[in-house]
C-alpha cells in the first residue's frame, strides 16, 4: 500500500470510529477540542490551494459531518470530520480512549453487533477478553472476525469520479455510497480492473478530469 493510500486507510478507521462513538456512547468531557483542518478555496483565478485552519470541533453528527468555530471567528459552521487532518482526528481518538471509562465496553459491544451476526454471548466475551480499547474499531473488527471465522471473500473494483465535484480526500466509503444512489447520474462509475484497463488501453479515460479509486467490496455470490 502505497503512503497516500495509507493516510486516507488511516483517516478512514479513525472517522469510522470517531463517527460511531459520537451518534452512540459519547463520553464526558469528550468535546469540545481545538482541531486542524485542510481546506482547497480557490483564487481570483480559480486555482485552488491548500490551507490549514485551527478550529474549535464542537459536536460530531452521524452523517459524518461536524460542528466547528474557526479559532478567532464568531460562527458555527458545517464541516466534514474527514476535512480534519489525521494529526487532530489521532488526537480526537486519543482522548476519548483517555477517558471512556464506562463507554468503551458499550460502544465495542454495539459496534460488533452493527458490523456483525455473531450472538451477543460471544460478542461479549470477545470484548471483555480482547478488546482493545486502543485501537480503532476496525481493527478490532478485523481480529473479532480472525478469532470466530467471519472471513469475507473479496474483490477489487475500480471507481472512477469527477475530480470537480468530489474533494480529493474523499473517503472511498462516500465514493462507493455515491455510486450506489438512485440519483447517480454516471458521474460515479464502477468497473472490473479489466474494463478499466481497456479504456485505457483505448485512451478513452479522461484522467485530467476524473480521478480514479481502487477499493475491495465482499464479493457477490453467484446463484
Amino acid at each position: 500500500m502505497r503512503p497516500g493510500e495509507q493516510e486516507r486507510e488511516l483517516q478512514r478507521k479513525l472517522v469510522d470510529s470517531i463517527v460511531f462513538v459520537a451518534a452512540n456512547h459519547q463520553p464526558e468531557n469528550w468535546l469540545p477540542m481545538k482541531v486542524t483542518v485542510i481546506e482547497y478555496p480557490e483564487d481570483e483565478n480559480g486555482e485552488e490551494h491548500q490551507r490549514l485552519a485551527e478550529c474549535m470541533l464542537k459536536e460530531i453528527f452521524e452523517s459524518e459531518e461536524c460542528c466547528m468555530r474557526e479559532i478567532g471567528t464568531a460562527t458555527d459552521e458545517p464541516y466534514g470530520v474527514s476535512e480534519i487532518i489525521n494529526k487532530s482526528l489521532i488526537e480526537v481518538w486519543e482522548k476519548y480512549t483517555h477517558i471512556c471509562h464506562k463507554e468503551w465496553r458499550r460502544n465495542a459491544i454495539a459496534y460488533l453487533k452493527v458490523n456483525t451476526k455473531t450472538p451477543e454471548s460471544i460478542i461479549e466475551a470477545f470484548v471483555d477478553t480482547q478488546w482493545n480499547k486502543e485501537e480503532l474499531f476496525a481493527d478490532n473488527l478485523k481480529t473479532f472476525n480472525e478469532c470466530v471465522g467471519n472471513t469475507e471473500e473479496k474483490e477489487l473494483w475500480i471507481f472512477t469520479y469527477p475530480i470537480d465535484h468530489f474533494d480529493r480526500d474523499i473517503l472511498d466509503e462516500f465514493i462507493v455510497d455515491w455510486y450506489n444512489r438512485s440519483d447517480n447520474d454516471g458521474r460515479v462509475r464502477k468497473m472490473t480492473v479489466d474494463e478499466f484497463l481497456s479504456l485505457l488501453n483505448d485512451e478513452m479515460f479522461d484522467d485530467v478530469h476524473n480521478g480514479v479509486r481502487a477499493t475491495e467490496l465482499p464479493k457477490t455470490k453467484q446463484i
